[in-house]
């Protein structure tokens, strides 16, 4: 019932445990970090893979629109060569000829009729411009077609040179007349017998283009069909197609987040021109590829490694917490043992003297009996606390509460407790209302006083005067036991009252206690239903104050004033 944590023995060390329970969370974070690098990459992966399903529909619309665009184109200029195996021309042709050839097309519902502006031809050798059709350009339309074409007439001529075989070749441009994007489709003819060499072209409007042909093209298989499951594409994708200023020209009903998409040129022969943009629907991902995109498995790996933490923690906390348990326990027998050996030596020792006659007189017989009945209440108050902590320790305690007065039972103990407190010449003294009844079992009651009393002598200065008091709080019986010692810090005053701790022994103590007693005292109050703590006393030492429910005062009981009893030392 000591107050202190001192020990001179030396805590077993830890050491290598807890080397394991690092090396084990390194490991834990390791796996983690594996698993996190895993999980993104197969997630980088899978992205990766939807952004290429993107660049390939992208590709398949591209040559989709070229094809559409240059099957016309193929068909309006072929009356000047175009899809022959060569280009060579024996004389000047017509544009009525290519107008003509327009009219055809028109007719023929199997492909995309541009409908030309109008038509043009351009002789290389004297840069002159020829133009036909239903809408002829204004002056300065016709001034920026003939400036083009003309600068453009070293690129054309090194182009006719290497060309192999003179094949039929196709040339775009493309420009801005009155705010509308328009497309130039052209072709070079080689001359021979003396005919020049000719340029061949058409003006059409991109526009056309954008109403009548790209709304189709979203039924294309842009996407294999063994990925599609057959699905419609603008349920997996989003089209959008923009000119060369940025302007929407064609946007499919269905739009999705630009997330995994890519963009091309329409037209691979206008690579300035207009754009498609091909976005694949995020929630496709479970359709295009196996499994998904993998979600993000960061929290739940992170959660994981946080709590293999807190169990590195938590174990190496328990085993800590072991290993003091251990070490009080082993400080426990330590004093245990020395608090036996006390009481026994003294009692062998006057037992002797009585035995071989060394004490002479009835004076002196009667002090080593006195003695030895001291020590031997003692003793059995030692043997009787370490039974009632084990006990407790097992919850197998059981007390029987009964209504009866206090104030006797206290008397007695007081009594019966004074031969141990004149050893450190201590003064007890009482202050009792005696008309106050509880229901508690007298036997443990006396074990909590004497416990309370042993801790207040032990550790109180010598010739110390200590109070017992006893008072009705309401429905409570109030009891406590003050010493003149130096208190006990804040900070301590709960846990005095757990197995094992021993403060620091203050100036006045003489003994380091088994640290059971206070804990015994709370367990046996705690079975009687009430409450105990410590507090400050008005001589400013240690309060020890003891709460028992169910208290009432008796009317029967004498109205004299509170008991006094003053015993010297």
């Amino acid at each position: 019932m000591a107050r202190s944590t001192t020990s001179s023995q030396k805590t077993p060390s830890i050491g290598p445990l807890l080397t394991v329970l690092l090396l084990t969370l390194g490991v834990a974070g390791a796996i983690t970090w594996i698993a996190w690098v895993s999980a993104d990459s197969h997630r980088e992966t899978a992205e990766d893979a939807l952004r290429d399903y993107a660049e390939f529909a992208a590709d398949n619309y591209s040559a989709a629109a070229q094809r559409a665009f240059g099957g016309s184109t193929v068909a309006l200029l072929a009356p000047v060569g175009v899809g022959r195996p060569s280009m060579d021309a024996d004389h000047v042709y017509s544009l009525d000829t290519l107008i003509d050839a327009a009219r055809s097309v028109r007719k023929c519902r199997c492909m995309y009729d541009p409908s030309p502006r109008y038509f043009f031809r351009f002789s290389l050798a004297d840069s002159t411009l020829t133009i036909a059709g239903d809408s002829l350009p204004d002056v300065t339309e016709r001034t920026r077609l003939l400036d083009s074409l003309a600068a453009n007439f070293d690129t054309l001529g090194r182009q006719l040179e290497q060309l192999a075989n003179r094949r039929a070749m196709v040339y775009a441009s493309v420009d801005t007349v009155h705010g509308q994007f328009e497309l130039y489709m052209m072709t070079l003819t080689h001359g021979i017998r003396g005919t020049p060499n000719m340029v061949y072209g058409f003006v059409t409007s991109f526009r056309t283009f954008a109403e009548r042909v790209l709304p189709t093209l979203i039924d294309e298989p842009l996407v294999p069909r063994s990925l599609t499951r057959g699905l419609p594409n603008d349920s997996l994708l989003a089209v959008t197609v923009r000119d060369d200023r940025g302007h929407v020209m064609y946007r499919s009903s269905a739009q999705y987040d630009t997330t995994y998409s890519a963009t091309r040129s329409l037209w691979r022969w206008v690579p300035e021109g207009p754009r498609v943009q091909i976005a694949v629907r995020p929630e496709a991902a479970n359709t295009l590829l196996r499994g998904g995109i993998p979600r993000s498995r960061l929290p739940i790996i992170v959660a994981l490694f946080i709590c293999a933490g807190a169990l590195v923690l938590i174990a190496v906390h328990l085993v800590r917490r072991a290993q003091e348990l251990a070490q009080l326990r082993a400080d426990f027998t330590s004093s245990v043992s020395h608090e036996l050996r006390t009481p026994l030596a003294q009692i062998l020792l006057f037992a002797e003297s009585l035995q071989f006659g060394r004490v002479v007189g009835d004076l002196e017989r009667s002090e080593a009996l006195r003695i030895i009945l001291r020590e031997a209440r003692r003793l059995a108050h030692l043997v009787d606390n370490v039974l009632l902590f084990s006990r407790t320790e097992r919850r197998a305690t059981r007390v029987s509460a009964q209504p009866r007065p206090l104030a006797p039972i206290i008397n007695d103990v007081v009594q019966s407790f004074e031969p141990l407190a004149r050893v450190r010449r201590a003064t007890l003294r009482t202050q009792l209302d005696e008309r106050v009844v509880a229901s508690v079992d007298p036997g443990a009651l006396r074990q909590v006083l004497v416990n309370l009393l042993d801790n207040a002598v032990k550790y109180g200065p010598e010739g110390q005067t200590v109070d017992v008091g006893l008072a009705l709080d309401g429905a409570r019986a109030r009891i406590w036991v003050d010493d003149e010692g130096n208190g006990i810090r804040e900070i301590d005053c709960q846990r005095i009252w757990e197995p094992f701790v021993r403060l620091e022994s203050g100036e006045y103590s003489v003994a380091t206690g088994s640290g059971i007693g206070l804990s015994v005292v709370r367990q046996l109050v705690l079975l009687h239903g009430g409450d105990c703590r410590v507090e400050r006393s008005p001589a400013g030492g240690a309060r020890f104050v003891v709460e028992l429910p169910r208290a009432t005062a008796d009317a029967t009981s004498s109205d004299a004033l509170p008991h006094d009893l003053a015993t010297l030392g």
